[in-house]
């Protein structure tokens, strides 16, 4: 056994001794040295053409390179700019202040458009009039004084008049349950915390609804800070649809802590209130 070499010819013949000789294994084995140098030889080529493909290459280029004219690169010639000369700022020519509103006798509220603001910061109040009333809207507050002109857009005979005053005053014939405007007070209504955390509040209780697509909506609401801190007359300015008025209704009633009032003539009285609630819905 120790001389048998099974890649000698005389060992495929004994093993295919009285067999068929045209079988495949046969076949192979006659073939095998001349197929192993086939293969030596192509793959030592292969790696040959890899290795000096690069090389061939790179001589090539240098050769090129040798041959080929350098042209310098040349920068532009400088320009020098003069800066000790600065051109002089003239002063903005001053806007004309907007005159006051004169005093009338014809009660006057001023008219205010809600614009969309953002949500840290509250929007300026909307005046709410009483529709059974006889009092007219304008670009400003005017509480009206009985001892101006007639509205009719004339000054008072002796140019002067009382200062306007805000909500109610010693002076009025309000009987203490008429709802006043932020602006003039002596001191607004406040959440407990702050706006962000009554914002905040609403946030964490908001549903949203289901509309398939990202969007980011508004809804303006109004409400009314009672003496006692709690919200009444919860309504919807502007409801962009989607159900988020209705919800925004139901939030703000759902918030039992209670405002600090606004204040009046060191007093505590109905404070009108508009909120923009911002939406931001995602996929």
């Amino acid at each position: 056994m120790s001389n048998l070499n099974i890649f000698s010819q005389s060992w495929n013949e004994n093993v295919f001794e009285g067999r068929n000789k045209e079988y495949g294994a046969y076949q192979l084995r006659q073939e095998n040295p001349k197929t192993t140098l086939k293969a030596l030889f192509f793959g030592t080529l292969a790696c040959a053409s890899l290795v000096s493909i690069p090389i061939i290459s790179n001589m090539l280029t240098n050769k090129d390179s040798a041959g080929g004219i350098f042209c310098p690169h040349v920068l532009p010639p400088a320009v020098y700019v003069n800066l000790g000369d600065k051109p002089k700022i003239e002063p903005e020519k001053a806007i004309g202040t907007i005159p006051e509103p004169e005093k009338s006798s014809e009660k006057q509220v001023k008219h205010t458009t809600p614009t969309i603001t953002d949500n840290q910061t509250t929007p300026q109040d909307v005046a709410t009039i009483d529709p059974n009333k006889n009092i007219k809207t304008g670009d400003s507050d005017n509480p009206g004084d009985d001892q101006g002109a007639v509205a009719l857009g004339n000054s008072s005979p002796d140019g002067k008049g009382t200062e306007p005053t805000f909500g109610n005053t010693g002076n009025s014939t309000d009987n203490g349950d008429g709802i006043f405007i932020n602006a003039g007070l002596q001191s607004s209504p406040e959440f407990p915390g702050g706006i962000k955390n009554f914002l905040a509040l609403v946030g964490k209780n908001f549903r949203l609804p289901e509309i398939g697509e990202k969007a980011t909506m508004k809804v303006f609401v109004y409400f009314v800070v009672e003496k006692d801190g709690t919200l009444t007359n919860i309504k919807v300015i502007r409801d962009p649809g989607y159900g988020l008025g209705a919800e925004a209704i139901r939030v703000l009633k759902s918030i039992k802590t209670k405002w600090k009032p606004g204040i009046q003539n060191d007093k505590p009285v109905r404070t009108a209130y508009n909120l923009p609630i911002t939406v931001e819905i995602k996929n």
